[in-house]
């Protein structure tokens, strides 16, 4: 069957891995990611959980890096295993002056600095924050223990042993004025001042700097690229791929911070999609009038905007949300039981969701356009009961008792025609998601420019008209292989190369639905198949050559892909009509 690149989503080490399947035997291949700021995803058990690097070391396994400051120490690639399997240790040797020899890195305050260390010839060093006075710990690789300690800022430390001589140890500083994660090498008797012979040495992996008291997971890091997203719904993972958004709502989590009308909220008041005791609830008084909490954030004149919140039901069962004041206002009911629904509209909202998350949650949006003069993008939340209310476009009027209410969490508003992964924006400022850059996976034995299959099983996310790519390509644009979404529910393909470049596009039901796409590429044997129909038909010639990348994205980057991407896979042969139906059935 040929090669098939991405065929199910792992992440290791800070990378997405894909396979290279030939026969029987599977080959590691990366893509290359990035999105440098944190993200959120739903976990196997439906948890939400944030993608984070809170390792703050730059290169965490090259200590060759020159993020790294070295005195009096040599840094030496090894052939020993490391904890993860591979034989990526390096080895710190100190050198033959009579001195101290150090490895530094930045810190931070209130930290913990650990590290994975191996005896290479001595057996002792030590961690501190640029002075032992600071703060320190010395660790005796063949004793496995902690054998000093002190310093005016230190809180902890610890060694555990990981096996094959490896330990991981660690250093917890509280509040310092010391500027550097410091290893020191002492000798075999302690001293951390002493002529070394030139040769020894200890095995070194994994440094990592955590802000608080724990030392947490070891956590890769290769420039701080962020980390891959593989996210769950009805218990099957995707590859999450996202654009750069920003949370506008200053507060998300805290709706204290937000103004109240004839309402209270009662904070930590029961488990959030976080699976934390974060979520708020939001009480109306006992007056027969309007009844809201709202925030007023800063937005354009004539731009769409997406206002997405996480409720769940308590004594009320219903959720009234308003958006902008003034002049063309909208208002939205939404049903907080069964599988969820939008039960009045008020004004004019372009879309109004809801979707059922789990454990009684729903997230609920709404996406308008603001107006061109004073515009004005407000959201107005209240929970009321099922009946004895009178809602519109400006308000929602009923008589609340003062304790019933509806849990909510997770508030954010961002500019954009649909709502995205959570954002958590808790600072007082607006918080930025970047995007999400996957590409790159593969070399040129992975592809056949001659002929081959193009498939994903993707979807894009609901109102999104831009153009979401995938391709084979030689890092341009001008010699590839590519099918994509665009406008509403179309697919297109395009086979650039040096001969005639063929390009069509046909409409499916629903592009936000997973979908079973497979393009055919060979010279007068072009077929586009989706979830197991032969859709285009195509008998033209085509000329393609050093095909060497897959990416998501329309070659060089442009129109990336945004969506979900359940299965990625390349063959290396032009597949069969019954092959064909198999694969995208």
């Amino acid at each position: 069957m040929g090669v098939k690149l991405g065929q199910k989503w792992a992440v290791k080490d800070g990378n997405l891995l894909a396979s290279n399947q030939v026969g029987s035997r599977f080959f590691n291949k990366e893509f290359d990611f990035s999105r440098t700021t944190s993200g959120t995803y739903i976990d196997r058990d439906g948890v939400l959980q944030t993608a984070e690097l809170y390792n703050k070391i730059e290169y965490s396994q090259d200590f060759e890096s020159g993020s790294y400051g070295r005195t009096n120490l040599n840094v030496e690639s090894s052939s020993v295993v490391s904890p993860d399997g591979f034989e990526n240790a390096y080895k710190l040797i100190p050198t033959a002056v009579n001195g101290v020899h150090l490895l530094t890195n930045a810190t931070i305050n209130n930290a913990v600095y650990s590290v994975f260390a191996k005896q290479g010839g001595y057996k002792r060093f030590r961690l501190n924050t640029g002075s032992s006075g600071d703060g320190y710990a010395s660790f005796d690789l063949d004793l496995g223990q902690v054998v000093q300690s002190g310093g005016t800022y230190y809180i902890d430390s610890g060694i555990e042993d990981y096996g094959n001589g490896w330990y991981r140890c660690y250093l917890a500083i509280g509040a310092t004025s010391g500027t550097t994660t410091t290893l020191a090498m002492e000798d075999n008797s302690g001293s951390v001042a002493f002529t070394a012979d030139g040769t020894s040495g200890i095995y070194v992996y994994g440094m990592q700097v955590v802000e608080g008291t724990e030392p947490l997971d070891y956590q890769y890091t290769n420039g701080l690229q962020g980390l891959p997203r593989i996210s769950y719904e009805n218990g099957v993972g995707h590859l999450l791929l996202e654009p750069q958004r920003s949370n506008l709502i200053t507060y998300s989590e805290d709706f204290s911070q937000w103004s109240a009308s004839n309402a209270t909220t009662t904070s930590n008041s029961a488990i959030s999609p976080s699976g934390l005791l974060n979520a708020d609830k939001v009480i109306a008084s006992s007056a027969n009038t309007t009844h809201a909490i709202f925030v007023i954030p800063s937005v354009s004149s004539l731009t769409t905007y997406t206002f997405s919140l996480y409720a769940k039901a308590d004594e009320y069962e219903r959720l009234y949300i308003r958006q902008g004041t003034g002049t063309s206002p909208s208002s939205a009911v939404y049903e907080l039981t069964g599988v969820g629904s939008v039960l009045e509209t008020y004004g004019n909202p372009q879309v109004t969701s809801i979707s059922n998350v789990g454990n009684g949650w729903y997230r609920i949006t709404l996406t308008n356009t603001t107006s061109s003069s004073s515009p004005n993008f407000a959201p107005n939340i209240m929970g009321i009961p099922n009946s004895g209310y009178t809602a519109s476009e400006d308000s929602v009027i009923f008589l609340g008792d003062g304790t019933s209410g509806v849990y909510i969490w997770g508030a954010q508003l961002e500019e954009g025609s649909y709502a995205t992964s959570y954002i958590k924006s808790d600072s007082g400022t607006t918080t930025t998601r970047n995007a999400d850059v996957c590409n790159n996976s593969g070399s040129a034995q992975d592809f056949n420019s001659e002929e081959g299959v193009l498939y994903a099983e993707i979807a894009r996310f609901e109102g999104d008209t831009t153009a979401t790519t995938l391709s084979i390509n030689d890092g341009s644009n001008s010699n590839m292989v590519t099918f994509y979404y665009f406008s509403t529910n179309e697919v297109y393909f395009d086979i650039l190369s040096s001969s005639p470049n063929v390009s069509a596009s046909t409409t499916i039901d629903d592009t936000s639905n997973l979908n079973k796409i497979a393009l055919k590429y060979k010279s007068g044997d072009i077929a586009l198949w989706v979830n197991g129909q032969e859709l285009i038909t195509r008998t033209s010639a085509i000329s393609l050559s050093g095909l060497n990348e897959l990416s998501f994205s329309y070659g060089n980057n442009i129109s990336p892909f945004y969506g979900k991407v359940k299965n990625l896979q390349v063959f290396t042969e032009a597949l069969s009509d019954d092959e064909l139906i198999s694969l995208t059935t």
